[in-house]
């Protein structure tokens, strides 16, 4: 008996950032990798290694291609394969302060007209 497993990615687009986010925690927390990410654990040298660049890896591959592009130009040589500065440039860039995105994102999610679990489903 044979089983075939089916692994849908969510993939970093220009509109699904907290959504990715909320997920990539998860995958890294998967791995042991999320506190060295967020900077809270101060494991062995040796260790941090070896989990950042699992934690690079496992972004990496969360990634659409115009994301793994923008990545790639962003990360100098003693920053490839570095987890921690591949989650700071992704954070930086799609993470925004400012009011006026807050303000349209709040706009957005409150014209959403609840008709069907469905329809309400595929618009948020």
């Amino acid at each position: 008996m044979s089983s075939n497993n089916i692994v849908n990615r969510l993939l970093l687009n220009s509109d699904n950032y907290f959504t990715w986010v909320t997920m990539m925690e998860l995958e890294l927390d998967n791995i042991g990798a999320l506190d060295l990410i967020l900077e809270t654990d101060h494991q062995a040298r040796e260790i941090q290694e070896n989990l950042n660049c699992k934690a690079y890896n496992l972004i990496i591959q969360y990634l659409n291609e115009d994301k793994l592009s923008f990545v790639s130009s962003m990360l100098d040589q003693t920053n490839k394969r570095n987890g921690i500065e591949l989650w700071k440039i992704l954070k930086e860039k799609y993470m925004s302060n400012n009011i006026s995105s807050q303000t349209l994102a709040f706009t957005k999610f409150s014209q959403v007209q609840l008709n069907s679990t469905l329809e309400f489903i595929q618009e948020i």
